[in-house]
């Protein structure tokens, strides 16, 4: 905890100064500064799990003249909101198939009643957790209840605080919610109110008082699962034979290199592709032997080189194409 407020300290420092470069600048009151976490602390139970500690994280966001010094909203708001939000801010049409919210300009759209989570496989374990939350109760179901929470996974297992929660696990020595992590299983759904529960321990998936809300918030994770098209349901195996039957990998297509008006164009049949290139008279050495990413035309000298290869994740890269202007 201490190297976590260290490393908060520090950020504050460097943010500080970005701030302070908006300022001497003149752009400070012309600019939108979106500040926020990618996970909660990394700590167990925290970073990588769907519970607040790992999905709560912080979002800040300063703009000068629309949102009053210190305010806070209350909204519910995922990573997926951000890319249409910028876009609203921008005055840019959202696309019908982004499934994020705008949550600040205007013609905001009705605010979020959900937010969701998944955790699927972390390295080399395996695991299929779904949550859904809103602004006070947090469902979670467990699709392999089989499997326990404390699964070792190398990365995990180096953290000294973890190695001395197992070494107090296997002494016998942890008591009440200190033990919960090191059941040999866990429950199929666990459900929390974090108004009074902020560290999510008492599950209430079990108690008839809530029962409603189990069933108003389970069926809220069906309709994500099927709205989303969820695969983490399906085998590993099966999903790896769907991508590469027989285990054999598909190659990008070669990109094709035009020329006209005196410019590059480079275009790739294999859908979805990204193509790197680069052009210069000597493609080993020098700033002309680095690889840019293509999204447009663009110019070049008598006698220049140009190399381009397609890449696709999930594919092989193409082979390199080489086409020398004279």
């Amino acid at each position: 905890m201490a190297n976590l407020y260290d490393n908060v300290t520090f950020t504050d420092k460097l943010i500080g100064g970005i701030l302070k470069d908006l300022d001497d600048d003149g752009l400070a009151d012309k600019t939108v500064v979106f500040f926020w976490g990618d996970h909660g602390r990394g700590l167990p139970r925290s970073k990588r799990w769907i519970y607040d500690s790992g999905t709560h994280t912080p979002l800040i966001i300063r703009w000068p003249g629309k949102l009053q010094p210190l305010s806070v909203n209350d909204a519910l708001v995922a990573f997926l909101d951000f890319a249409p939000t910028l876009l609203n801010l921008a005055g840019v049409e959202i696309p019908k198939y982004m499934q994020g919210r705008a949550f600040l300009g205007e013609n905001l759209g009705p605010p979020r009643e959900y937010v969701y989570a998944a955790r699927d496989r972390m390295d080399e374990a395996l695991d299929i957790i779904r949550g859904v939350r809103d602004k006070r109760f947090h469902y979670i179901r467990n699709y392999r209840p089989d499997l326990p929470y404390a699964q070792h996974i190398a990365y995990m297992d180096e953290m000294p605080t973890m190695q001395e929660w197992r070494r107090l696990a296997a002494a016998g020595e942890l008591k009440g919610a200190q033990a919960i992590f090191f059941r040999p299983t866990k429950p199929v759904e666990e459900l929390y109110d974090t108004e009074v529960d902020q560290h999510e321990i008492n599950n209430l998936a079990d108690d008839p008082k809530y029962a409603d809300v189990l069933k108003r918030l389970r069926a809220a994770h069906e309709k994500w699962r099927e709205d989303t098209n969820d695969l983490g349901l399906i085998p590993e195996a099966e999903l790896n034979e769907q991508r590469r039957p027989g285990g054999k990998w598909s190659t990008a297509a070669d990109p094709e290199i035009t020329i006209s008006d005196g410019k590059a164009t480079i275009r790739c049949s294999t859908e979805g592709a990204s193509i790197a290139y680069r052009v210069g008279k000597d493609l080993a050495t020098g700033e002309s032997g680095r690889w840019l990413l293509y999204s447009q035309p663009f110019p070049f000298s008598p006698g220049d080189t140009i190399q381009c290869k397609a890449c696709r994740l999930g594919y092989r890269d193409s082979q390199i194409v080489n086409q020398r202007i004279q």
